[in-house]
């Protein structure tokens, strides 16, 4: 699992802040519901998944670190399941996380898609956040993919997991919207 972008790659990126960073960070933002059911849209585990523990353990130990931003890069040709490694982390260790979400990263638009997909759930569990509902109802996929952007770097929002997957594999690489959820 050596991160190479000269292959298509999956990101995975967490969050999680120790208890004393969490202790540490300002109270207003702790009317804000951060825990959203996981949302994996157009994508599943397939049903006779076998094997491929150790990736899996490999991720966690790495998600374990300590750090409070950690980014993991499985990368390889396509068809070598690294979609189907992320996922089956993502299910396994799915308490562990308030959100999970999945960001298609073949193009800026999937990126933008997938990212708006996500502003629209976190302004159903949060309508009463200022401005949400405006740029929803403008349909500006700019602005709801950096208001989703803005939300994954509140310091309260500590427990996320987002996998971008297709990193590498098109006009999607070089895009500040990817790089602002993957950078530490």
């Amino acid at each position: 699992m050596i991160p190479s972008l000269t292959k298509p790659a999956l990101w995975l990126h967490a969050q999680r802040l120790t208890q004393h960073e969490r202790a540490n960070t300002a109270t207003e933002a702790n009317q804000v519901v951060y825990k959203l059911k996981s949302w994996l849209h157009g994508v599943e585990l397939l049903p006779f998944y076998t094997g491929r523990g150790k990736e899996v353990a490999q991720i966690r130990l790495l998600f374990q670190q300590g750090r409070s931003r950690i980014t993991v890069v499985l990368s390889g040709l396509g068809g070598i399941g690294k979609t189907q490694i992320a996922l089956k982390y993502a299910e396994v260790y799915e308490s562990e996380y308030d959100a999970i979400y999945w960001v298609n990263c073949r193009s800026m638009d999937t990126v933008k898609q997938s990212l708006f997909a996500v502003a629209v759930r976190i302004h159903l569990q949060n309508p009463s956040l200022p401005g949400w509902k405006e740029v929803l109802e403008s349909q500006d996929i700019e602005k709801a993919s950096l208001a989703v952007i803005d939300w994954l770097n509140q310091t309260q929002n500590d427990r996320w997991l987002v996998i971008c997957d297709g990193y590498g594999q098109g006009p999607a690489d070089d895009s500040s919207l990817v790089t602002g959820i993957c950078t530490e």
